[in-house]
């Protein structure tokens, strides 16, 4: 990997055991293969398109709304051309994924705080992850180094949302991109998504799939599973609820390592 490549990355926010499901791929290998097959794998992750499609025949479009397409999601605009929108005709503009398209190089987003600042270097930070108390020290860019100062409180835990593109550790490369209602998703899917399949207490053998949302001793399946998962994060979120059946992005990601990072 180029430290220009690099530079274009995208951040991708995983945390708790999206993260430890994300970690058991095996790097750098493509169909996706476990590291402990005991345990879950994520290689697929799924984020709410900004806008939505609506279900109406193309010709009764308005200005602004949104269709989907056999490319995924497209804007449609009022056309250019005098007329042509009162007659019924729109002009299509494409609306692209936010994480990029296959090939696009993603840095993993996680929570960490900063302890210190460097003494001999400038811009340099000493700090740890809090997913496991790994520590860093690492060179900010001018602009990261310019963002973090600025902070009243610098020196707080801070949450991957807030990461910074050089304390990342773990990277992914998009290798899919694709756009679906988000409670079409299949069983196959909703495991490659990484939810978590309980043991049986008494037998050692694999039960019930987890409930994040800790309701009930666990479910059947694992769409329940993912649903419950969905829900534990994107429940107080605007139209985003697993119940207001928003489109989303599907993305599939192969874990890489970068030259120079730890695995």
């Amino acid at each position: 990997m180029t430290s220009d490549r690099l530079k274009t990355a995208k951040r991708l926010l995983l945390t708790g055991p999206l993260m430890d499901a994300f970690l058991n791929q095996q790097p750098d290998v493509w169909p996706p293969v476990p590291i402990d097959p005991s345990k879950p794998m994520k290689s697929v992750t799924r984020r709410v398109c900004k806008d939505q499609p609506v279900d109406l025949p193309e010709n009764e479009l308005e200005a602004g709304m949104v269709r989907f397409g056999l490319g995924g999601l497209e804007k449609l605009c009022e056309s250019k051309e005098p007329g042509a929108a009162d007659a019924g005709f729109l002009d299509a503009k494409p609306y692209t994924c936010p994480y990029g398209t296959e090939g696009q190089l993603l840095y993993i987003a996680e929570p960490y705080k900063i302890d210190i600042e460097g003494q001999l270097i400038i811009k340099m930070v000493h700090g740890h992850y809090l997913r496991d108390g790994e520590g860093f020290s690492v060179e900010l860019t001018e602009q990261e180094y310019d963002l973090w100062t600025a902070r009243e409180y610098p020196y707080r835990k801070t949450s991957g949302r807030y990461m910074y593109k050089s304390l990342a550790r773990h990277f992914a490369i998009v290798k899919r991109v694709g756009c679906s209602e988000l409670q079409t998703i299949t069983e196959a899917q909703a495991i490659a998504e990484g939810v978590e399949r309980l043991t049986d207490a008494y037998t050692g053998e694999p039960s019930l799939w987890r409930d994040y949302n800790g309701a009930g001793p666990g479910y059947r399946t694992a769409t329940s599973s993912f649903r419950s998962l969905w829900q534990s994060i994107n429940s107080k979120r605007p139209s985003c609820s697993y119940y207001d059946a928003p489109h989303v992005w599907d993305i599939s990601i192969m874990r890489t390592l970068l030259e120079g990072k730890k695995p």
